[in-house]
């Protein structure tokens, strides 16, 4: 360090001149390293950036934006994903306004979420001009939560496609935008392609478009990380043009036909049990719709994992009920282990629109988020069945219903009476319940909402080695008492 010449009396002069300069270097670098610490490094403490308001937190702070976030480029992953099949749908952003803090309170080992491409280049425009504001806290919030994220590309810019859902104009338009949002999101590992393609208007009657387009976007989206999956857009697969709807029957048929070579890595449809009786041939619920794809899918040699991402049951219309909605959580999911579906999502969280209201009640005033009996349910089912492997279905004399699983090397079953005049559109409840007879000294039985009880052997009088229980139309959990 050159010190400026000055007019010095002694050298106390010129030792507190230095010392002075020394400490001003000083300064400077610690000031420097604080910025480089605290604004580009990811931290790794429990208070990361974008973190959601806190479990423990009121019902009025979870529907408060109190999140503050930083941005790092690469978003890079910190968590291990939870290990659970379940999932739900979110709209608009992961954040507390949108019922996102009830999603990490709920242990949701997925969450699928809308990427608007219309949003993020609204106007033609290169990469490093893309509006990620959104998206950026969004991704944050995920990866702090630990969750799977299935990131559903759609929402077509008018300068791009005719049609929001549909063929695009220039297909290196998309695959700029795809490479672009799967290198920045190292994180997301699974990436949709359009909500519902073979819907008429979108790529419905077009197979051999949609796997041309399949076809173009595999590579690059390997390219921007070989770790990410390309998942086919859930198809509706019901209510089919001859039935007067708008769904190609033969789409996933056509576009298999045409996928040459590696298409995509994950299969995936959708499933409401409106549509029950159309699989039933196939397998109960759920599980018949994913025998058939499965069989269709092995018939063209194109073996893949299958998502569900979309299922649930109507909470407010004339045919569901929220208690309704909240029996068939733990229904569809313990029938999706059973399918073999490597992810199952409900549709959805937040109420999506007024046929299909969500976990959570949106209706009571604005910005203000009410769970549904049906949240509870997802809770109670997340909290005993994370991790669970299916074993086998339990043989049963119908409608009684059951499904065995192991769950951290212990048994659990889940068991409900299936109650015919409760299939769909023109669902009945019913009252019905039969009686189960369980080989064991002790047994404890959950109730829909977690609720537990201890049942011995000699509680109903006999010691037989046997355990008898009511099962009705609303499920119940068995684990095995040591």
């Amino acid at each position: 360090m050159k010190v400026p010449h000055v007019k010095l009396q002694d050298r106390a002069a010129l030792s507190t001149l230095i010392w002075s300069r020394v400490l001003s270097v000083l300064s400077l670098s610690l000031v420097t390293l604080w910025i480089f610490t605290t604004l580009l490094l990811p931290r790794q403490s429990a208070v990361a950036a974008s973190q959601v308001v806190a479990p423990e937190h009121s019902a009025d702070l979870r529907n408060s934006e109190v999140m503050t976030y930083h941005t790092f480029l690469p978003f890079v992953m910190n968590n291990y994903p939870i290990d659970s099949a379940f999932g739900v749908q979110m709209y608009g952003a992961l954040s507390a306004s949108t019922g996102f803090t009830y999603v990490v309170e709920s242990k949701a080992g997925w969450v699928r979420f809308q990427v608007r491409w219309s949003l993020v280049e609204p106007d033609n425009r290169s990469p490093e001009n893309y509006n990620w504001d959104y998206l950026d806290m969004s991704v944050q919030n995920a990866r702090n939560a630990g969750v799977n994220a299935i990131f559903t590309i759609e929402s077509n810019p008018t300068w791009a496609a005719a049609q929001a859902g549909g063929p695009v104009t220039n297909t290196a338009d998309l695959q700029e935008f795809v490479s672009a949002i799967v290198a920045r999101y190292p994180f997301v590992r699974y990436w949709e392609i359009y909500n519902e393609p073979d819907r008429v208007g979108r790529f419905g009657n077009k197979g051999k478009t949609y796997a041309e387009l399949l076809a173009s976007l595999y590579p690059v989206i390997k390219t921007a990380n070989p770790e990410a999956q390309l998942v086919m857009g859930g198809l509706a697969s019901d209510w089919f043009i001859d039935q007067g709807g708008p769904f190609d029957r033969n789409f996933l048929t056509d576009t298999l036909n045409y996928c040459a070579g590696t298409c995509f890595d994950v299969a995936n449809f959708h499933y409401y049990p409106g549509f029950r009786s159309e699989w039933e041939s196939y397998g109960r619920d759920i599980i018949g719709k994913a025998n058939y794809v499965r069989q269709i899918l092995n018939a063209h040699g194109y073996g893949r994992p299958i998502f569900a991402t979309e299922t649930g049951w109507p909470a407010g219309t004339n045919t569901g009920s929220p208690e309704l909605a909240a029996r068939y959580v733990p229904k569809v999911f313990a029938r999706s282990l059973a399918a073999g579906l490597r992810a199952a999502i409900w549709f959805a969280m937040l109420d999506a629109d007024s046929s299909s209201p969500g976990l959570l009640d949106s209706s009571y005033m604005p910005g203000y988020l009410i769970p549904r009996p049906g949240y509870a349910a997802f809770q109670t089912l997340t909290t005993l069945m994370a991790g669970a492997k299916y074993v086998a279905t339990v043989p049963l004399s119908s409608p009684l219903e059951g499904y065995q699983f192991l769950v951290n090397g212990k048994r659990l079953d889940v068991y409900w009476y299936d109650c015919p005049s409760l299939a769909m559109p023109q669902a009945q409840d019913c009252g019905s319940t039969m009686t189960l007879r369980i080989a064991a000294a002790q047994i404890a039985k959950y109730d829909l909402l977690g609720n537990k009880t201890v049942v011995n052997d000699v509680d109903d009088g006999v010691q037989d080695g046997a355990i008898t229980v009511s099962v009705g139309t609303s499920p119940i959990y068995i684990t095995y008492e040591p």
